[in-house]
């Protein structure tokens, strides 16, 4: 897993007490692209459990994950949601429940929350803090691009699955995750995520990634609204459907979390997800991808241990 540094070692590896008797490879830098791959190369087991310096497992999706791959020979990759820690504040249920919304993340809500049953997936359903993959994927498929981040296993994935290695979501199979806790954390994360996309798009796109260009096509509209509804009054009736299906999905969040009272808090965070995730698109879209994986990269501390 990428830590910033080798000395937060206790705290990571508290949150891996579960997996008792496992090894966990930590590896420290400032790419974590780049030191997941370092970590890759170091590991000893043939399957791999990809999980964030903040994911906290549990023994039962451990377990139930190794008899998958006992008996899914044909599977290589599986992975399910990162759910939100019991006892989480109001604003992170609320950033929760909105990542967690197919009005906020359409088919990525699935990482957010457990959704459906078992089933062969992709990546737009499967999130690197919860991941397991054969390490034979890696040495047929090749390693994380070390000049992405994020979605540096949106593009791994599917080039993975291009080379004929199966995908798995199972809702069973999750971590506990806090969630952004604070307003300027969350709106930076969904640009974050929108940056990614654009810029992972840039290296390969597929017909799934044309749902990922509305929210850059909503903050156009929105930007050009003023200026358009002088002249042309009706510029503003997608505005009345966008108003409906917002107090829809805010009131249905409202009633799914326990509290009415957090409608008004959905009725903003469905917005500030998709104008946030907007702009993250379009400055993804003009950035920088000339940097040589060897320069992003940088210094890399790879640690080994088992955990206690």
């Amino acid at each position: 897993m990428p830590v910033r540094s080798i000395e937060a070692e206790s705290a990571v590896l508290d949150n891996l007490r579960p997996a008792a008797g496992m090894e966990a490879v930590i590896a420290a830098g400032s790419n974590p692209s780049a030191q997941r791959n370092g970590a890759v190369k170091k590991v000893t087991g043939g399957i791999i459990y990809f999980v964030d310096d903040d994911s906290v497992v549990n023994k039962e999706s451990i377990l139930r994950a190794e008899r998958f791959f006992e008996s899914r020979p044909d599977a290589y990759i599986l992975g399910g949601p990162a759910l939100a820690p019991v006892g989480t504040g109001f604003l992170g249920r609320v950033f929760a429940g909105t990542l967690g919304s197919v009005w906020g993340s359409g088919m990525s809500a699935s990482r957010y929350v457990k959704r459906g049953g078992m089933r062969e997936a992709g990546e737009k359903e499967l999130i690197l803090c919860n991941l397991l993959v054969r390490k034979e994927v890696f040495e047929k498929a090749g390693f994380f691009r070390e000049d992405l981040y994020p979605n540096e296993e949106n593009e791994f994935i599917n080039r993975a699955k291009k080379h004929g290695f199966k995908a798995v979501y199972d809702p069973e199979i999750s971590v506990a995750r806090a969630p952004r806790k604070a307003v300027s954390g969350f709106i930076k994360q969904c640009f974050r995520y929108g940056k990614g996309r654009a810029e992972q798009m840039r290296y390969g796109a597929n017909a799934g990634d044309a749902a990922n260009i509305i929210p850059a096509l909503f903050l156009v509209y929105a930007a050009v609204t003023p200026a358009a509804a002088l002249f042309y009054p009706a510029f503003l009736a997608p505005w009345v459907l966008y108003a409906a299906l917002n107090i829809s999905f805010s009131a249905a969040a409202a009633l799914k979390h326990g509290r009415i009272h957090s409608f008004f808090a959905f009725f903003i965070a469905f917005p500030a997800l998709h104008l946030s995730y907007g702009a993250g698109f379009m400055a993804g879209l003009f950035s920088g991808l000339s940097k040589k994986p060897e320069a992003a990269a940088g210094s890399i501390t790879v640690k080994s241990v088992v955990i206690k």
